[in-house]
This record gives structure tokens, sequence and C-alpha cells, in this order.
């Protein structure tokens, strides 16, 4: 639930004990400091690295719902409810989804980006206690603002059974 919208997604299984339950949202960096969360519509692969550190990530969520608008946001793609993919891009994190749950062939097998924001969060301007949360999970050699997707898997070790 992020600022009194709750994003509502169809039950999926769980795919291992790491593997959170329900719609799960993780945050990593680019090459240039950038911030972005990646949701996983109760399927999409996590880093290793994330879920290591689960009570660290779960508590972001806590502080990004307390996150002042700091510039306008740019959705990509058409949604019934697109509300919370804007809200997040308006704080300054690129928003990215696993659509794949939605499709039944042509699957991607990566995060898409739905929503960018138009003034990006850079990684030091998140509070101090998060920064090195963040920081564990960096995409070298990306740059979100060039990547509309993002095969996760090429760039880091994930729950296996994802």
């Amino acid at each position: 639930m992020l600022g009194g919208i709750l994003r509502m997604t169809q039950s999926s299984p769980r795919y291992s004990s790491l593997y959170p339950p329900g719609d799960y949202e993780w945050f990593a960096c680019d090459a240039s400091g950038h911030v972005a969360v990646f949701t996983t519509a109760e399927i999409g692969p996590i880093p290793l690295s994330v879920l290591s550190h689960r009570p660290a990530t779960d508590a972001f969520v806590g502080v990004l719902e307390t996150m002042p608008p700091r510039g306008s946001s740019t959705l990509l793609v058409s949604l019934p409810d697109a509300r919370w993919f804007k809200q997040i891009a308006s704080c300054g994190f690129f928003a990215y989804d696993w659509q794949d749950v939605h499709r039944t062939s042509s699957f991607s097998q990566r995060y898409e980006m739905l929503s960018r924001p138009g003034s990006p969060i850079h990684i030091a301007e998140l509070p101090v206690q998060l920064q090195p949360l963040v920081s564990r999970t960096t995409f070298t050699g990306l740059r979100f603002s060039d990547s509309i997707q993002i095969d996760v898997r090429a760039f880091f070790d994930c729950d296996p059974a994802a």
C-alpha cells in the first residue's frame, strides 16, 4: 500500500522458502546511482542480495510510502489502475513490473518499465540507513533511463526456483 493505494493481484504459488508470498517490491540502483522499484507480480525473479536482507527490504517499503512527490512521472503503458506506478515515479523511482504474469504466450522473461520519473532520485538522496541495502543490488553497466526491459537473471543470482 502506498499513499492509500492498495495493489491487488491474483494469487500465485510461492516458489521456494526464500521467495516472499504475495506481490513483492524490491529495490536496486543502476550504474548512474538512480533507484528503481521492481514489483514481482508474485512470480518475478528476486536477486539473492535482496532475499538475504528481507527485513531491511520490507522496511524500505514503509519509508517509500512516506516520501513526498519530487516531480512529474510518465506512465509508459495503459493499466486499469496505474496510480501506484505513477506515484512511485513521481517520488523519483523508475518502476518495473513482471508483466509476464498477464500473458499466455510470448513471455519476455524480463521486468518491464511501467513508469519513469521526471526527476530521478539518486541513491545518495535516500536515507543513510537504506543506501547500503540498495547498493547491494547494483546493475553495473546499465542505466534505467535507457532500459525499458531488464533481464535480472543476467545480472544477479536469483532465487533458484523463481
